[in-house]
């Protein structure tokens, strides 16, 4: 169910928000969603939907 609240952001556009992250990060989202792929477990390159 959308609020009020909710429906206030509908097509509301905001400044992108920039954030580091770290092959660690990389690592563990890949372990998180069961990545298979060498280049996502290593760290070399972010899985899709990051």
């Amino acid at each position: 169910m959308l609020t009020a609240e909710h429906k206030a952001w509908i097509g509301r556009e905001e400044a992108p928000v920039h954030v580091e992250v770290s092959r660690r990060d990389i690592i563990k989202y890949a372990i998180a969603t069961e990545q298979t792929q060498p280049k996502y477990l290593a760290g070399d390159e972010a899985p899709p939907m990051f």
